[in-house]
């Protein structure tokens, strides 16, 4: 992975330096001065190169940065005078759930309605094969916050059921969906992977995202969406899995491992030959199975070559930064893993075929 180079090192501890001294001569009763736009219009991202990971290099430091200087701002009354540090903000833990911050910090990097790297430019082409038409009846497992439903419902005018594990997320789908989606094209429910009850043959196809290799069962999840399809139906699976001819070294382990710890609610990911045969053995037909690797990394370094200039704009308040660059630190540590090639995305259709 490239490092910061030194030139910009430098031009980041004058402008510490330079804020410090600021900070510590300004009067103790004025209003905290925005420190936001200071000296960062002049640092290229060229001079960087064009690497996802000098990249994240430079947004995490950004961040940093940003996220200490307003500690320092609101350091209590004297303490610079009285040659006190403050205090070091705590680095935000792993969240169990979508909070209302971590959503707002999410759609921040991502986009509205976004919770990570959706291949939204590519979505109706990926959900092409699906055979999408008015009057369908689709099934979204791991819906997030429904914008995939949405454009399945919008654009093809099917009938949609998004379903979401995260009780958090389903709520907010769900009131977003209560005032955008009158008409209900769109329902939103929370359910348990592992025990998933749907009335059988009731529908006509299926998006699932990170659903088997998140699932502790993979088979009785699998069995349940079986049981639940029409005849001639067919899935579309999005899953992170390992490489079939990942071979273990140092380098990959590590970074497999920084993404692991800081994924909070996921069961190791399988191996890619591990996943297509388990979606064999439940009764699937696979008619494609393709790496999507490079599309995936794409958005992931497109959002972060936005952030940049979104946060010189101040667009994404000072109080949400420790949140984005939680789930930047997330994401990245996923992306340097994918980088590693010892991870992958897949996409993978799977038909149910008829008794």
């Amino acid at each position: 992975m490239n490092q910061i180079d030194s030139g910009m090192v430098a031009k980041m501890a004058r402008y510490d330096s330079k804020t410090k001294k600021q900070i510590q001569a300004g009067p103790q009763n004025s209003a905290p001065q925005n420190y936001s736009m200071l000296d960062f219009e002049h640092i290229e991202l060229a001079s960087l190169g064009k690497s996802l990971g000098g990249k994240l290099d430079r947004i995490q430091a950004w961040l940093a940065m940003q996220w200490r200087i307003q500690m320092e701002i609101w350091a209590p009354p004297g303490a610079a005078r009285a040659g006190m540090a403050p205090s070091a903000p705590t680095r935000p833990k792993p969240e169990l759930s979508w909070t209302p911050n971590r959503i707002e910090a999410a759609e921040h990097i991502w986009g509205v309605g976004l919770l990570g790297p959706e291949p939204q430019g590519l979505a109706r082409e990926w959900l092409q094969p699906l055979g999408l038409y008015r009057g369908k009846i689709m099934l979204d497992f791991g819906c997030g916050l429904g914008a995939i439903s949405h454009e399945i419902a919008s654009h093809w005018g099917c009938l949609v059921r998004a379903m979401e594990s995260d009780q958090a997320l389903a709520f907010e789908a769900r009131e977003r969906f209560r005032i955008s989606d009158p008409g209900q094209n769109v329902t939103v429910s929370s359910f348990d992977p592992e025990h998933l009850k749907l009335m059988p043959e009731s529908y006509d196809g299926a998006l699932c995202r990170e659903q088997i290799s998140g699932s502790i069962n993979q088979a009785e999840f699998l069995a349940a969406l079986q049981r639940t399809l029409r005849p001639r139906s067919r899935c579309l699976f999005l899953e992170t899995v390992l490489r079939s001819d990942h071979q273990a070294n140092r380098v990959s382990t590590h970074l497999l491992e920084g993404w692991y710890q800081l994924e909070a609610n996921r069961t190791p990911p399988m191996r890619l030959t591990d996943m297509t045969n388990q979606l064999v053995d439940a009764g699937f037909k696979l008619a494609l199975v393709e790496d999507v690797t490079e599309e995936y990394t794409h958005q992931i370094a497109a959002a972060f070559s936005a952030l940049p200039m979104r946060l010189r704009q101040a667009e994404i308040p000072p109080a949400l930064h420790p949140m984005v660059m939680r789930e930047v630190e997330r994401m990245g540590a996923k992306a340097k893993a994918l980088q590693s090639g010892s991870l992958a995305v897949y996409r993978c259709y799977g038909d149910k075929q008829a008794a």
